[in-house]
């Protein structure tokens, strides 16, 4: 109505004839002025609504942020209202800075779906207007909406099992391997400790890598990798094994826990320090039949709990990370082997139904395989290994899940290759905006 007013008594104005200059400015400032007032009013409304816009986007962000009460609480089943309360908590504490008068009220939702959190913040108010009221207006409503999606991580065990039988004890590269046979004899560091095969000191004394040296790095960088890109704290647990630190362990029982599953990368990496070429009590122990792999897969199928579907903490997904040459030595009968037998000794590739049996439990299996070198001077190599050599990398690579087998050699990285097969294993996470 007061608009119907204004326009009415413009229209007089000028229609009239008078000639009174001064009462025809008056009556035209006021709508002049009305409009003034209106774009002030319309700019701090724009100024407020922009403000309390960014304190929403933050505050759907702060709830699902990896750092957040919510999310602690989330694995504790408290986590529906405690993603809503914190949402609305970090609102509340923030709007005051923009205008501590207004009277604002917000509304939190955050939904999860499967591995997507998404987090929805509305808020309305009514502002007052400065000028607005002259023409009838005394408050201005803004509203508005703000959504955040995080794809939160999996939740996952990886059980990583290190062979660090005599085979493991090559050179690194081709250059140690030819350091290690000019200047030795042999290209593996046999660690007896006797003394008559007793290749290791040389090996260290001369600088040389081993391929157990550079497997011990490749964990170290991978827990770095874990505790740079993951931000949401406990997501992984790694534990670790290898086949013994000594043979006799190892013949009797080829399972040795070095770091129980944590998520503590750091004491990780000291645990993968610790992993070394297995110790020979003495020359030809056992008839160097020390490397039981299958029966290590059996073992730590007894180990790893069923695989759980990762959306908590409790029920995590289970990952056996196998890093092997492919190879066993075992004691046994000719009739219990399917690769070489002499003297009661079998050599042979991985036998893939020990691994079928922790896939039917829904674990998967990650293979990480370290090629054995087709050394045609090692005596080992060619009455042994070479006529099933071209069986092992198939062996490996049905017994791994799909897409979770990787081969690696000498001219390989293989750190960057154990990292990506993680990646893989895993479904590393994403945060979007």
């Amino acid at each position: 109505m007061a608009v119907n007013h204004v326009r009415n008594a413009v229209h007089g104005l000028l229609k009239a004839r008078g000639g009174n200059f001064a009462m025809t400015t008056a009556m035209l400032c006021f709508p002049l002025i009305a409009l003034a007032g209106l774009s002030v009013d319309l700019w701090n409304a724009y100024e407020t609504k922009t403000k309390l816009d960014q304190v929403a986007d933050s505050a759907a962000l702060a709830a699902i942020n990896t750092s957040s009460k919510a999310f602690a609480n989330s694995s504790s089943g408290q986590g529906k209202a405690s993603w809503d309360s914190e949402a609305q908590a970090f609102f509340t504490g923030n709007k005051a800075a923009i205008d501590p008068r207004l009277s604002v009220s917000v509304t939190a939702d955050v939904q999860r779906n499967g591995l997507t959190l998404t987090s929805l913040v509305h808020y309305q108010t009514s502002m007052p207007t400065m000028f607005m009221g002259l023409v009838g207006v005394e408050h201005m409503d803004i509203s508005g909406t703000a959504t955040a999606e995080f794809n939160v991580g999996e939740y996952y065990n990886v059980h990583v099992l290190v062979d660090n039988s005599p085979s493991m004890g090559i050179g690194a590269s081709q250059s140690d391997v030819d350091v290690m046979q000019a200047k030795m004899g042999c290209a593996f560091a046999c660690h007896d400790l006797s003394g008559s095969m007793n290749n290791l000191p040389k090996a260290t004394s001369l600088g040389v890598k081993l391929r157990i040296d550079v497997v011990s790095m490749s964990l170290r960088k991978l827990a770095d990798m874990i505790s740079t890109n993951v931000g949401q704290k406990g997501l992984y647990q790694l534990a670790l094994y290898s086949l013994g630190a000594k043979a006799e362990d190892a013949v009797a029982r080829p399972l040795s826990l070095v770091q129980s599953l944590t998520h503590d990368m750091a004491a990780f990496k000291t645990s993968a320090q610790g992993v070394k070429l297995m110790i020979m009590p003495k020359y030809n122990y056992n008839n160097y039949a020390v490397g039981y792999i299958n029966q290590s897969i059996q073992m730590i199928n007894k180990e790893i709990p069923v695989s759980g579907d990762g959306l908590g903490v409790n029920s995590p997904r289970q990952v056996l990370l196998l890093i092997t040459d492919g190879v066993e030595d075992r004691l046994t009968t000719a009739s219990g082997c399917f690769g070489i037998f002499q003297y009661g000794r079998c050599t042979q590739y991985i036998n893939v139904s020990e691994c079928q049996k922790l896939k039917n439990r829904g674990v998967l299996i990650a293979v990480l395989h370290t090629i054995y070198l087709p050394i045609t001077t090692n005596d080992n190599y060619i009455n042994w290994v070479r006529a099933f050599a071209p069986k092992i990398g198939p062996a490996l690579e049905s017994c791994a899940s799909p897409n979770l087998y990787e081969a690696v050699d000498m001219n390989s990285d293989m750190s960057v290759g154990l990292n990506q097969l993680f990646k893989r294993a895993t479904n590393m996470p994403r945060l979007t905006f």
